[in-house]
């Protein structure tokens, strides 16, 4: 093999190694951001565990409160039909009622119940 070839293959092989090394280099350096990355989503994740547990325990909460308030409610309700004196209508006096506190027409209906609608 003339020596000029010989030379010729030696840079080329020179030139193959670094290059190689480089890439191997690279990819280091890239396994190295894909691990922080990793850690960063896991401290991310374990963060979210914890809100996801807080909000949980928040919804447990609330929804005892809104058991508790229904419950108040559907007393105040009993309470309400006992105390109902006769011929009291609810239903037409709170809107008139409302008819008359937001300017939309007149509370009277010319009924002849108690509560006057």
């Amino acid at each position: 093999m003339p020596r000029q070839v010989a030379d010729a293959i030696v840079r080329l092989e020179e030139r193959n190694i670094r290059a190689d090394e480089e890439l191997a280099v690279a990819q280091i350096e890239r396994i190295e951001r894909m691990r922080e990355a990793n850690q960063h989503l896991g401290r991310a994740n374990d963060h979210l565990g914890r809100t996801n547990d807080h909000l949980g325990a928040l919804t447990d909460r609330v929804g005892g409160v809104h058991d508790v308030l229904g419950r108040i409610a559907d007393t105040l309700d009993l309470i309400a039909d006992r105390l109902r004196p006769p011929g009291w209508c609810a239903g037409r006096c709170t809107a008139g009622w409302r008819r008359s506190r937001t300017g939309r027409g007149s509370r009277s209906t010319g009924s002849t119940t108690a509560c006057g609608c």
